[in-house]
């Protein structure tokens, strides 16, 4: 009789509780699930957040003649360094140092060319250097840099400008004139005094709406605009190397 007792209790009976070691036992497996899962949700977080931080670091570069390098690392206080010289661009290119302890890998596009990195190992105490060399050169614009996190894949941009060192910006306009077509509508003109524009912007200074307009316009009707509040308006040309000064109208 008594080892057919110790069988049943080691058997557990349904409805018979479990032993205080069982118990134990089990705790402890429960516990460490929980916090293997709080571990790497907590790993995720933190991968996310630091590389959020280093696409912060990020600003928008202008890259000029001769070699170029935007910097992108952990600290916010990640330098952008211009250094031009007498010739043209040979050279251009871009370095991303991450420091998150993930892999990761930098896309860089490039007109209608994209060029991609080989993933790097960053180590969890130290850096990585992440260069792709833009070829062909690209032209004067705004570009994208892509970060990609291959462990979660998160995705981070940040954008760069390529300018001409060459190049000038372009002349101001001037006779910038304002008056209502109707009550809901104004009609903005100016003199096109630039000969190297992409465009012009026109500024209702009252509501803050930009808006931009093509080469060589002279003209822009806004609408709809309220027939009870004066409107004011600057307008300014602009190409890849900057833009002019705002030029005002009279408010109407």
């Amino acid at each position: 009789m008594p080892g057919r007792v110790s069988a049943l209790r080691r058997r557990r009976l349904p409805g018979h509780a479990p032993s205080l070691s069982h118990r134990r036992r089990r705790a402890g497996t429960t516990g460490s699930r929980a916090l293997e899962r709080f571990s790497t949700a907590r790993r995720r977080e933190n991968t996310v957040v630091l590389a959020r931080r280093i696409a912060l670091s990020v600003v928008t570069a202008v890259l000029g003649a001769g070699l170029v390098t935007v910097t992108a690392g952990f600290k916010p206080a990640s330098a952008v360094f211009l250094n031009p010289s007498s010739g043209p661009p040979t050279r251009q290119s871009v370095t991303a140092t991450v420091t998150n302890g993930q892999f990761l890998h930098l896309i860089q596009a490039s007109g209608d060319i994209v060029q991609q990195s080989l993933p790097v190992l960053v180590g969890l105490n130290g850096n990585a250097a992440l260069k792709v060399t833009l070829k062909p050169k690209p032209k004067p614009g705004t570009y994208k840099i892509i970060f990609t996190d291959l462990t979660d894949r998160t995705r981070l941009t940040a954008s760069y400008t390529v300018i001409d060192p060459n190049a000038s910006k372009p002349a101001a306009p001037s006779h910038v004139t304002a008056r209502r077509d109707t009550n809901t509508s104004i009609r903005v003109t100016w003199a096109d005094n630039a000969t190297n524009e992409s465009g012009y912007q026109i500024k209702n200074v009252t509501t803050g709406q930009l808006v931009t307009v093509g080469a060589n316009k002279t003209s822009f009707l806004a609408k709809p605009v309220s027939a009870f509040v004066k409107q004011c308006f600057q307008v300014r040309a602009i190409n890849n190397s900057g833009t002019s000064a705002w030029v005002s109208a009279r408010c109407v």
